[in-house]
């Protein structure tokens, strides 16, 4: 009888090379062996009825037959007949159990390891191709229109409130939107000094400034309808998440020279699959803002025009740049989309640049009523009401109904499409897009491959939005709580908190807390610089600067601003020629108005624990920036008013 395996035991190389080419190699052919061992019929009936029994592996069929086929031959070169032999055998399946007994007891555990690894390895690509079929079956499907509620308010606006019936002509006219004659490239001043290249041109910058007011010149219908339209209560411009969804005439407004007849917008990453495309396309993800980021544009604009306007003498025309500046903050936040009012918020601040210039050089110059007016601008829409929070649950509830089926009970399992949709989000987030080429295209590839194991440890569609609207409830809750009541850094904290299957609430969830002071140093821009216009008001009645905040309130102040660091009043400090306006600053306490001292690098004040920077190379930082770096090690405050600076 052959030996399957050596003396050794069976644990070398000569084995472990039997084992593995056993299924592939022609040495192992029992039934070959068999047909061509000369034996009877009916003698080759019986072996092969044993050793397709025993049910061993093809080597170990290979040796039984190899010891049948002998045992017979040996029997008849003994004389006995082969019908003896036979009857002498007994039963084929007595045979093939004593025999697979024997057999799986005499084999080495490296054989049976192996065994069992090839049969796990067998049940993993069934169970995986099983996976894999389930997992590119799910589809996504759609079913809530949140679009329509984004836009539900807008869409009651009275058509002459809406300032987009303003806008819309004379942005056309000039390509104002995405075009070339909306950027005004005129305005900058530029120099051999980077760090003067993108400063707005000014009265002394010769050529440049008269190539600015030729510009500005001949743009007198678009900065009308700048001025006109800002003072209109809303945009009135409903949201698309398809270009082709607006008017012919919106279009040509918000999309010059684009033509989105032979192409709407699509997203375009190579190797995305065209459902999945489509599914971004007609998300909340999809829609575009030109209108909005183009009033970043038109504020920029009026600050030169504003210049332009004083060194005329137009007191009137500078007022109505000033209030316009602020009701394109006020219009660009119209739409509870975040990024809506990180514009406005943006938008404000330009005002309230704009302002402090104006008034810090030409204060006496403006009239009673104008002073009155531009107080009202930067009172008129109160700061906390910029950013909105409702927009963003919006957005992420309608990508996870486009990246989750939909078993009409709030679940779901992720989809091809889906892993589609979040490889552009992820690439959005990064700011790339992979393209399915070369190595990029290799690794889409293996993603492709391994996405039905998220079946596995993804959460299913209800979890996942459990989750997110947990963790929005609770934002919504704080966000606009006082800045000492709550740090919403909880929040974020909580979120990275969660395991990796949560990845894509990682990714959506915004930084709040950043937007968050965002808000709040607006929310202090605005109380303060309402209390400083507020005071020039009073030295215009009574000849001379309150010596107290308290004397503004009533005649020409509602109420005196909140602190955002504490919630006590905003500061007023008289000073022999003038006054400052401050809050207390990030280290909570009342240093008189002194400003934190900063450097190119960073916070720095005098004695901030590892701190090594020269006095000499610090200085204040400039009002109205507020920010919580190192917020315990800096002494200082807040400076909002006065912070003009000729740079």
């Amino acid at each position: 009888m052959s030996q399957v395996f050596p003396d050794s035991g069976g644990l070398t190389f000569e084995a472990v090379w039997k084992i593995i080419r056993s299924p592939f190699s022609p040495e192992f052919d029992w039934e070959t062996q068999l047909s061509e061992s000369g034996l009877p019929d009916r003698v080759q009936s019986v072996v092969y009825l044993v050793v397709q029994r025993s049910g061993l592996m093809r080597y170990e069929k290979s040796a039984v037959a190899e010891d049948l086929i002998d045992h017979f031959l040996d029997g008849e070169e003994r004389g006995v007949s082969f019908s003896k032999l036979i009857a002498e055998f007994g039963q084929p399946e007595t045979a093939a159990t004593l025999i697979r007994s024997s057999k799986l007891r005499s084999r080495p555990v490296f054989s049976k390891i192996l065994r069992g690894g090839m049969w796990a390895g067998l049940a993993g690509i069934l169970g995986y191709l099983g996976l894999a079929a389930f997992f590119h079956m799910g589809k996504p499907n759609p079913s809530v229109n949140y679009l329509f509620d984004l836009n539900e308010d807008i869409a009651l606006i009275a058509e002459e409130d809406r300032a987009w019936n303003v806008y819309r002509e004379s942005w056309t006219n000039h390509e104002f939107s995405e075009g070339p004659g909306g950027r005004f490239e005129e305005i900058y001043f530029r120099s051999d000094d980077p760090e003067e290249d993108m400063r707005y041109v000014r009265s002394d910058d010769g050529e440049q400034w008269d190539r600015a007011v030729e510009k500005l010149r001949n743009s007198q219908d678009l900065l009308d309808a700048l001025r006109e339209g800002a003072m209109k209560p809303s945009l009135g411009v409903e949201l698309q998440s398809n270009p082709m969804n607006y008017s012919p005439e919106d279009r040509a407004a918000l999309f010059p020279g684009r033509d989105l007849e032979e192409a709407s917008q699509t997203f375009g990453v190579e190797g995305i699959s065209e459902h999945a495309d489509q599914l971004l396309t007609d998300s909340l993800v999809g829609i575009l803002l030109p209108h909005i980021q183009s009033f970043r544009n038109a504020s920029r604009i009026l600050i030169v025009d504003t210049r332009w306007a004083i060194d005329e003498g137009d007191f009137e025309r500078a007022t109505q740049n000033i209030e316009a500046t602020f009701g394109f903050a006020r219009q660009a936040s119209e739409s509870p989309v975040l990024v809506c009012g990180l514009v406005g918020v943006a938008v404000y601040g330009i005002g309230c640049d704009l302002t402090d210039e104006i008034l810090a050089t030409h204060e006496s110059e403006f009239s009673d009523d104008q002073m009155r007016r531009i107080q009202e601008a930067v009172s008129r829409d109160p700061a906390m009401t910029f950013i909105k929070l409702h927009g963003e649950r919006a957005m992420v509830l309608d990508i996870l109904q486009r990246v989750y089926t939909d078993d009409g009970n709030g679940d779901g399992r992720i989809t091809p499409d889906g892993m589609d949709v979040l490889t552009i989000i992820q690439g959005m987030l990064a700011h790339e897009i992979e393209q399915a080429g070369g190595f990029e295209g290799f690794m889409q590839t293996v993603k492709r491959a391994a996405a039905p194991v998220a079946l596995a440890f993804m959460p299913g569609r209800r979890d996942m939005t459990d989750a997110f609207n947990m963790m929005f409830d609770k934002a919504e809750d704080n966000f606009y709580r006082p800045l000492y009541e709550y740090d919403i850094a909880e929040i974020e904290e909580e979120v990275e908190s969660l395991g990796h299957e949560y990845f894509l609430l990682k990714q959506l969830v915004p930084a709040y807390q950043q937007i968050r002071l965002a808000m709040f140093r607006t929310v202090g821009n605005q109380g303060g610089m309402e209390m400083a216009i507020a005071a020039y008001r009073y030295r215009r009645a009574y000849g001379e600067f309150p010596e107290t905040a308290d004397q503004l309130v009533g005649e020409f102040l509602d109420e005196i601003g909140e602190d955002p660091v504490d919630g006590s009043q905003l500061k007023y400090k008289r000073t022999e020629d003038s006054f400052i306006v401050y809050s207390l600053g990030v280290d909570a306490d009342d240093d008189g108005g002194e400003a934190v001292l900063v450097t190119e690098g960073g916070f720095a004040s005098p004695g901030a624990m590892n701190i090594s920077t020269a006095a000499d190379d610090l200085h204040p930082q400039r009002a109205g920036e507020f920010s919580f770096t190192n917020s315990q090690e800096n002494d200082g405050d807040w400076v909002i008013w006065p912070r003009y600076s000729d740079n």
